[in-house]
C-alpha cells in the first residue's frame, strides 16, 4: 500500500505535465520560459463596452452583431474557441454548474449566454453542435433562445475581444489560439459588469455578478491571477500555462483516496488482531 501511495505521489508532476503544464499566473519569467505567452493576458476593463454594430455569425449561420444581442438582460460572455479540450471545457462547465444551482436564473428570461468563437476557422455548424451539446448538459431546451454561439471574421472577433480586454493570440501555421480565460458578465447595455478568471464559477457569486450586472452596477477587479489556454509545442515541449487545473486535482483526489484506505484497513487489521 505504501508502494502505491508513492507512485501516486510520484505521479502528480507527471499528470500535470501530460496537460501542458499548471500555473495561475503570468510572469515576465513565465514568457521568457514560453514565447507563446506573449501577447496573452487579461485586462479588467470595468464599464467598457464592446463596438456594437462589428459584424458576427450567429450559431443558426445569421449575420449578427454585439448589439442585436442586447435584450434587456445581463449577458454571461465567454470568449472561447470550440475545439478547445482545456480551460475552456472548464469554464463552460463552471458556467453550467452555476446554472443549474440557481435554478431561478434562466437563460433567454433572466440572462443570456453568449460565447465568442475566438478561432477564425471554426464555422457556425460547430457553434451550432456545441450550443447543442451545452443546452442538452443544461437540461432544459426551452431556454435555447437564450444561448448564442459565435464566430467571425478574425478581425472583426478580435475587435469585440480587445474590447473587453481579452488579449489572445492566433498562430495561424498551427491553427491555434492561445487566451486567458475569462467569464464576463455584462450589464444590459452591454457594459462589463464583472470579470471571472478562475476558471470555476462559485454558484453564490454567479447569482451576485448577475444580480449586480441586471442593476446596471459595475463590480470590483478581480484578483490578478488568471488561468489560460495556451499549447504546449509538440517539437520544442514548451509548456503551457493552466491549460486543464482540475488534473492536478484530479491527482491530489487519487492520492487521498489511496490515504483514506490505507487508513480504513489498518483500523480492520487493529480490530481483528
Amino acid at each position: 500500500m505504501l508502494r502505491r501511495t508513492a507512485l501516486a505521489l510520484a505521479l502528480l508532476p507527471t499528470l500535470a505535465a501530460a496537460q501542458g503544464g499548471v500555473n495561475t499566473t503570468v510572469s515576465a519569467g513565465n514568457v521568457g520560459r514560453n514565447p507563446a505567452l506573449a501577447g496573452v493576458s487579461i485586462e479588467q476593463k470595468l464599464g467598457a463596452r464592446p463596438p456594437l454594430d462589428v459584424a458576427l455569425v450567429d450559431d443558426e449561420g445569421k449575420a449578427t452583431n454585439p448589439g442585436r444581442l442586447l435584450r434587456g438582460r445581463p449577458i454571461v460572455l465567454l470568449p472561447i474557441f470550440y475545439r478547445c479540450t482545456g480551460v475552456c471545457t472548464t469554464e463552460m462547465q463552471g458556467v453550467l454548474h452555476a446554472l443549474r444551482e440557481n435554478p431561478k436564473l434562466k437563460p433567454g428570461r433572466d440572462l443570456d449566454v453568449v460565447v465568442l468563437g475566438l478561432n477564425p476557422t471554426e464555422t457556425p455548424e460547430l457553434a451550432a453542435a456545441k450550443k447543442a451539446e451545452y443546452v442538452d448538459q443544461y437540461g432544459d431546451r426551452k431556454t435555447a433562445d437564450g444561448w448564442t454561439f459565435l464566430t467571425g471574421a478574425e478581425t472583426n472577433v478580435r475587435q469585440v475581444a480587445e474590447a473587453l480586454g481579452d488579449h489572445y493570440t492566433y498562430d495561424r501555421a498551427k491553427n491555434q489560439v492561445n487566451h486567458p480565460s475569462a467569464v464576463m458578465v455584462l450589464t444590459p447595455e452591454g457594459r462589463v459588469s464583472s470579470y471571472m478568471l478562475a476558471g470555476m464559477y462559485p454558484a453564490g457569486r454567479f447569482a451576485e455578478d448577475v444580480a449586480r450586472a441586471a442593476k446596471d452596477q459595475i463590480g470590483v477587479q478581480e484578483e490578478t491571477s488568471w488561468l489560460g489556454c495556451v499549447h504546449t509545442d509538440p517539437v520544442t515541449g514548451e509548456r503551457s500555462i493552466a491549460v486543464q487545473g482540475v488534473v492536478r486535482l484530479l491527482a491530489v483526489m487519487v492520492v487521498l483516496a489511496i490515504l483514506a484506505t490505507m487508513v480504513v484497513q489498518s483500523r480492520r487489521s487493529r480490530a481483528t488482531a
